[in-house]
């Protein structure tokens, strides 16, 4: 039996896991592990692997890619810039920006 998922996906610092640990318990729980709750998925997989270059072909995974949104719900964080590197700085993490981002 395949379980249904929510991930919570968006850039570092857009709030993932923060939500993610407030709720966690509760659906886990509730509903006996059918309905699963994900901090990340196969959409940041994708992201940073395109920006590290880690996919030789990415074409390869685009069928995976939408079988996987179309079988799970999926949440996505949205955060302006200068908030997140304000959330950066805060937690003294390096903020970076892609090279395409970046200009």
């Amino acid at each position: 039996m395949k379980r249904l998922q929510i991930i919570l996906e968006g850039p570092d610092a857009s709030g993932k896991t923060t939500q993610f640990k407030g709720v966690w318990s509760k659906i886990q729980s509730d509903n006996n592990y059918q309905l699963l709750l994900n901090d990340r998925g196969l959409m940041s997989i994708l992201a940073y692997g395109i920006l590290n270059n880690r996919f030789k072909d990415v074409d390869e995974v685009k069928a995976e890619f939408l079988e996987y949104l179309h079988s799970n719900i999926i949440i996505y964080f949205s955060v302006d810039l200068k908030t997140l590197q304000h959330r950066f700085n805060e937690r003294g993490d390096q903020f970076e920006l892609g090279n395409e981002a970046a200009g």
